[in-house]
């Protein structure tokens, strides 16, 4: 035997050779370990994270510092108050049985469940919440309303062994200063930041078990110390729903209520999501000392140029609403603005498994602190094999935007109670994911674009398919403009008969909120769009050895290129080095794309593009670049106009119509989109892709511990 499980021996035996610790165990490797573990003649090979760590979801905290880690953010609040961490995690949340009045229900499966007896709605009229509830809430698919309790006693008490007891508020033991709730936090974080196994986490339990002159129950193994966290309260809240035709269901239901459906709900048709309410989480966010001042700072900023677009508050949009007495002016300080965001993230490699966020993030914040993790709204998780059902998924949210916009969220600051409202008036998506949640055509089908009224022509390939082109009309360079009521109308067009109209599909929760334009609200995001889209496509139609009898093939000249970029030093605040295209541009991020844009491919391309390509490559950068700026005057918009409408305009006589995608379209509307919403980095998906990141590090295999 080893003299660490001698050693080990010794600390579990008394004098008299008695077992300390019945419930304790030593491994061959001396390793401290639960009765049930030691049972097992093959333990895993690699142990999973904490699940638990899943439900542990903290609201967002205002961060000033980029250095702060999760653990030191804790060990600073458990320094000022024990108590009011308790407070804010037991806090129960308050129902309000008038936010389910009206409800937004996007019809995916429209064309078979239509009710053919429903009233028709005037065209021209603005549509009221009595008729969208008559026209989106259809009685073939109104399921039961889904339970909202992430926990019932019940649910608790199943297969419990009641012979723990977590006090949370008393100490570790007697004569510490430090709760057992803080403790077990503490430890959660810990593991969690340094992405520690299960085995690992198991190890520092027995550790720190040790350490303690009484250990209490959490710290015995990680089945117990799992059991602290699943008995605390969440504010989190799971709706469920079929998995066949995604209505709402009870959870407690045996047979979906669907009259359509009449599935049988067994465990493996009983799906769910997650929510955790906004309201919640903004109210505790507004709480923090010191975060109405930093959003009372738009209005003291000190601006480049008078007439200049610097950030999303002089964009028209926002400007419409802060203009003297508007919801956003100085009248209302602690009234604030939204932006949405969510995308799918494919979490193992071994299956079809997706998560997709629904973000929000405070426009009020300095642009530094807005895009950081900490300080982004997580409202909920949809997860599983399928697409959301955005019209279930997004219910509970629609719910409570008109209420907020409309009631404000009381919180309470410096000893006063104040009142603040909330407007979502901004969205950014790759293009996929805009379409569910906009419940129009994909980016490969007809009237996909939803700035403009431009219908896209069918382009056979030389392969034999088919894509979706967008060809310049010289004479036409100016398709007709979308509008927020004529898309309204045509979703509930499109309900009554079943059909696409215009690309809409039928009504998405957008269109029930009160500031938020279906059209211009939402943005075109440069970063799918631009950069993974256009400029990708430029270097792979330059470099690809197939196109290597085209003009502006540069195939030949690739080990040059390569060389260049090997011999660039970048400065500090461009995070990644040069990688060569020949070996590595398929696996090019789009930081690095953005870099190649802006920086190096000018000059490493000046002498090697032939000259008419260069030439009208040039005008791409230039147009993206002075949309992009920290100060866009209107001379910049003007001009950037200009630039992309040529680009556009000459790239089918360049590289043929093949490429002419919903992408290159779009470049059209980017100067009117910054008009709307101001500079291109202030809705770009850069910092939700970080966050998603995250939540990717959360999930390690499909293996239990």
């Amino acid at each position: 035997m080893s003299k660490e499980s001698l050693y080990m021996d010794d600390l579990l035996l008394d004098n008299k050779g008695n077992d300390n610790q019945p419930n304790r165990k030593v491994d061959k490797l001396g390793r401290v370990r639960p009765r049930s573990y030691c049972h097992k003649k093959n333990p895993p090979k690699k142990a999973k994270k904490v699940e638990s760590a899943e439900e542990n979801v903290d609201v967002p905290e205002l961060v000033t510092e980029l250095d702060q880690s999760p653990i030191n953010l804790f060990v600073d609040h458990f320094k000022t108050s024990d108590s009011e961490l308790d407070t804010i995690v037991n806090e129960k949340e308050e129902n309000d049985d008038s936010e389910n009045i009206d409800t937004i229900r996007s019809l995916i499966e429209g064309a078979t469940f239509q009710n053919k007896d429903q009233s028709n709605a005037d065209a021209g009229d603005l549509i009221s919440d009595e008729k969208w509830h008559e026209l989106m809430d259809h009685p073939e698919i109104t399921a039961d309303d889904a339970d909202n309790f992430f926990d019932t006693a019940e649910s608790k008490n199943e297969n419990v062994d009641n012979c723990y007891d977590f006090e949370q508020n008393s100490t570790i033991y007697a004569g510490h200063h430090m709760t057992i709730y803080t403790s077990m936090v503490l430890i959660l974080l810990y593991s969690m930041c340094h992405s520690i196994s299960g085995a690992q986490l198991n190890d520092l339990l027995t550790i720190i078990g040790l350490h303690c002159m009484h250990s209490h129950d959490g710290l015995k193994s990680m089945y117990t110390f799992k059991r602290f966290f699943t008995d605390l309260q969440s504010p989190m809240k799971k709706h469920y729903y079929c998995s066949t035709c995604f209505g709402d269901i009870n959870f407690d239901a045996d047979v979906c209520p669907n009259e359509n459906c009449q599935h049988q709900l067994n465990q493996k048709k009983k799906s769910y999501f997650i929510e955790i309410p906004v309201k919640h989480q903004i109210k505790t966010f507004m709480e923090k000392e010191g975060t109405v001042e930093i959003l009372n700072q738009r209005f003291k900023r000190k601006k480049k140029n008078i007439l200049g677009i610097e950030d999303i508050y002089d964009g028209k949009l926002y400007s419409d609403l802060s203009k003297l007495g508007g919801p956003l002016s100085a009248k209302y300080p602690n009234n604030i603005s939204l932006t949405w965001n969510t995308d799918g993230i494919p979490i193992f490699k071994s299956s079809k498994v997706s998560i997709w966020p629904l973000y929000l993030t405070i426009n009020e914040l300095p642009i530094k602190q807005r895009m950081q993790t900490e300080n982004m709204i997580l409202y909920g998780l949809w997860f599983g094999e399928s697409k959301p059902f955005m019209g279930g998924f997004t219910k509970p949210l629609v719910n409570t935007l008109k209420d907020i916009e409309t009631n404000g969220i009381d919180f309470d600051y410096n000893g006063q109670t104040h009142n603040s409202k909330c407007f979502l008036i901004c969205g950014t998506a790759d293009l996929p994911a805009k379409s569910i949640v906009m419940n129009c055509n994909q980016f490969n089908g007809q009237y996909s674009c939803l700035r403009c009224m431009h219908s896209g022509e069918t382009y056979r390939t030389s392969k034999g398919g088919t894509v979706r082109t967008f060809p310049y009309n010289s004479s036409e360079p100016d398709p007709e403009k979308r509008t927020t009521q004529e898309c309204i109308n045509n979703a509930v067009t499109a309900i009554q008969n079943g059909t696409v109209v215009n690309g809409i599909k039928g009504p998405s929760f957008l269109m029930a909120l009160k500031y938020y334009d279906f059209v211009k609200s939402s943005s075109i995001d440069y970063m799918h769009g631009v950069l993974l889209g256009i400029t990708k496509l430029l270097i792979n139609l330059w470099t690809n050895g197939s196109n290597s009898k085209e003009h502006f093939s540069i195939s030949s000249s690739i080990s040059i290129i390569d060389e260049r970029l090997k011999r660039i030093k970048p400065p500090s605040y461009i995070t990644r080095v040069p990688r060569t295209i020949s070996n590595n541009i398929k696996y090019w991020k789009a930081s690095e794309l953005r870099t190649w844009l802006f920086f190096y491919s000018l000059p490493i391309l000046c002498d090697i593009l032939p000259e008419n390509y260069f030439h009208h490559y040039s005008c791409f950068v230039e147009g993206i670049y002075l949309l992009c700026t920290d100060c866009i005057t209107p001379d910049d918009l003007k001009r950037s106009q200009t630039m992309l409408s040529y680009f556009v305009h000459m790239f089918t006589a360049l590289y043929g119509q093949r490429y002419m995608t919903l992408n290159m379209h779009s470049l059209l509307h980017l100067p009117e989109c910054v008009e709307d919403l101001g500079p291109m980095w202030v809705y770009s998906c850069f910092p939700y892709e970080n966050a998603n990141g995250l939540l990717t590090k959360l999930f390690d295999g499909t293996c239990q511990n």
